[in-house]
């Protein structure tokens, strides 16, 4: 998860990329990080929220580039790019209360299908890949296998008959010298290639943070408007 921060790390300082994190860890991934996200939340019921939120603020984005006769978006201040990461999905689409998941998925797919011309994506990382725990698996266009405890689950995260073709994800070892080792699949042609993430230490998030944390001026993208807050405004 800490690789593609640090790569869009000058551009959320700059306030070209506004991300939104969800750390279903209790905080324990992402708690230290908290200033460098636009919206943070470490419980489902918040998570939820940050959520609908996200999906908010895509529709205002689509509502603005509909207004000025834009089929995609130009990242600015004024639209930047929106990314959403997701620290352990199970926990909005299977482990939470029924609601709670039932809402999360609902949510999370109609940004999956519409969010790419406005510029929103999902990030999101888990340890169980059936479809039981990720029921809109399939929108997710860019996926990356690390070490599984199941030959079946290189097919469940890249596409059918990816182990057959070398993606023994199942194989990988399981100590400190393979740590972040995996697959993901060639877009052209179509076949796995094993990758290895960046190790991101400690103090590497330390660095991000105190280097790369948004200035408030810095940040002023589009947004669903509040009702209550117009009203207020208006009386003012």
């Amino acid at each position: 998860m800490w690789n593609p921060l640090r790569a869009m790390g000058p551009a959320i300082r700059d306030g070209l990329v506004l991300p939104d994190m969800c750390d279903l860890k209790g905080g324990m991934e992402a708690g230290n990080a908290r200033p460098l996200f636009h919206r943070y939340a470490d419980e489902p019921d918040t998570a939820l929220e940050v959520i609908e939120a996200f999906r908010d603020d895509m529709k205002a984005t689509q509502a603005y580039l509909t207004s000025e006769g834009l089929r995609e978006v130009t990242i600015s201040r004024e639209t930047p790019f929106r990314p959403l990461f997701v620290d352990e999905l199970a926990m909005m689409t299977a482990l939470g209360d029924s609601r709670t998941t039932r809402d999360a998925v609902r949510l999370l797919a109609e940004v999956m299908t519409q969010g790419r011309a406005a510029g929103f994506a999902v990030c999101a990382y888990l340890q169980e890949p059936t479809k039981d725990v990720v029921p809109i698996r399939d929108l997710f266009t860019r996926r990356i296998c690390l070490r599984t405890t199941a030959a079946s689950h290189a097919d469940m995260v890249l596409g059918e008959d990816m182990r057959l073709r070398g993606a023994l994800a199942d194989e990988i070892p399981a100590d400190s010298d393979h740590a972040g080792i995996g697959f993901r699949v060639d877009q052209r042609s179509r076949r796995p290639i094993r990758v290895r993430a960046g190790y991101v230490s400690d103090a590497d998030i330390a660095e991000l943070v105190r280097t790369c944390t948004p200035q408030v001026s810095n940040v002023v993208p589009i947004r669903a408007t509040d009702d209550e807050d117009d009203d207020a405004a208006e009386a003012s």
